[in-house]
């Protein structure tokens, strides 16, 4: 008999990422700004790939937390994403499948078309926690105006596959699906690699790290574009090609010309 499986995308927006506090400084917080920033960037850029999906069996969810809750609460939202301020947990005690597969994206990263397809077509169904992750994706540098290739062996795409019995565990269940960024996805020796390709990160100007560590984004000559072509085959600076390369992440052209 075929086993059911819920299907979930999920992302942090202004969710206090686990195990990340213990690494900022005292005076780092997010400000209304960049809440109110990040949830556009994620309608215009993420929103857009993850509702482009060929495969649509599967829930969307964005974390949030309490310090902007009102921003977050009263923000015009898509029909279908569902905001959680408790990590999911009143989600999870209402699925009742045999399991429940949750796809992590960024609030800022791009899904390729058939990305979800190719996780319901791989997952692995067993007593414990299982991981499938896309380690070799692209990296879009919108100031910069390039794409070329990214590979993370702990990629901040992937997807846990959870029995019954841990899910409905709330506390298990939090133990083995929240960690710090960049070590949740790969760290399972039976981890699946999925085909490359299908995410690409986006590099710009409200990323979370920049504003954690007070990094300024820096700039780049057309020269220096230009060398870095010629120098690596797989940094692309060409708009028309960008365009093709980012077509099947539901892209607008809008942004590629920024």
């Amino acid at each position: 008999m075929s086993k059911s499986v819920t299907f979930i995308v999920q992302s942090f927006l202004d969710y206090p990422r686990p195990g990340a506090e213990m690494k900022l400084p005292n005076t780092w917080l997010l400000s209304p700004h960049w809440v109110k920033a990040r949830i556009r960037l994620y309608h215009e850029l993420t929103l857009r790939s993850i509702l482009n999906q060929s495969f649509q069996d599967f829930r969307i969810i964005v974390l949030c937390g309490e310090c902007y809750k009102e921003i977050t609460k009263n923000a015009s939202w898509h029909e279908r994403v569902e905001v959680c301020y408790d990590s999911g947990r009143v989600l999870n005690d209402s699925i009742d499948t045999d399991y429940l597969s949750i796809t992590r994206i960024d609030s800022d990263d791009l899904m390729h078309k058939d990305a979800m397809a190719e996780v319901s077509q791989n997952l692995i169904l067993t007593d414990k926690r299982e991981c499938l992750i896309f380690d070799k994706c692209l990296a879009w540098y919108m100031p910069y105006r390039y794409v070329t290739r990214f590979y993370r062996s702990s990629p901040p795409t992937f997807t846990h596959i959870f029995p019954k019995s841990i899910y409905k565990n709330w506390d298990l269940f939090y133990s083995q699906h929240f960690f710090s960024h960049g070590k949740a996805g790969g760290k399972l020796p039976t981890t699946k690699r999925l085909s490359e390709h299908k995410y690409c990160i986006v590099k710009h100007w409200l990323g979370n790290n920049r504003i954690r560590h007070g990094n300024e984004i820096g700039t780049i000559t057309e020269v220096e574009r230009q060398q870095l072509a010629s120098k690596y085959p797989f940094v692309f600076i060409d708009k028309e090609k960008i365009k093709e390369i980012l077509k099947d992440f539901a892209v607008e052209e809008k942004w590629i010309n920024l």
